[in-house]
């Protein structure tokens, strides 16, 4: 899994990826408001779905999950404070694994 720019995830595109995650077993701490995108570095797996963007928001503000075509995650307050990583693992194993 990659963690690539919004450029990048638009074109399935991990040659000028932000960080890689290769064991299986990373955890992605989600300590900033903002939206991060991440996918599969196999040819052919993010266009066929591979890929997630995930909107990291403030403790304070309303969460939901926002239109995309593919999956996207809201994090919870608790995930902003980096108290609920373990849901983005969850999800990123579901979606590549």
């Amino acid at each position: 899994m990659v963690e690539v720019t919004e450029a990048g995830y638009d074109a399935c595109s991990s040659a000028n990826n932000i960080s890689a995650f290769r064991t299986g077993n990373d955890v992605v701490p989600l300590a900033a408001v903002g939206t991060r995108y991440f996918l599969c570095g196999f040819t052919g797996h993010c266009g066929n779905g591979m890929k997630i963007r995930v909107d990291v928001v403030d403790g304070g503000a309303a969460s939901g999950p926002a239109a995309s075509s593919s999956s996207t995650t809201a994090a919870s307050p608790a995930a902003a404070a980096g108290l609920g990583s373990g849901l983005l693992v969850a999800v990123l194993a579901a979606t590549f694994w």
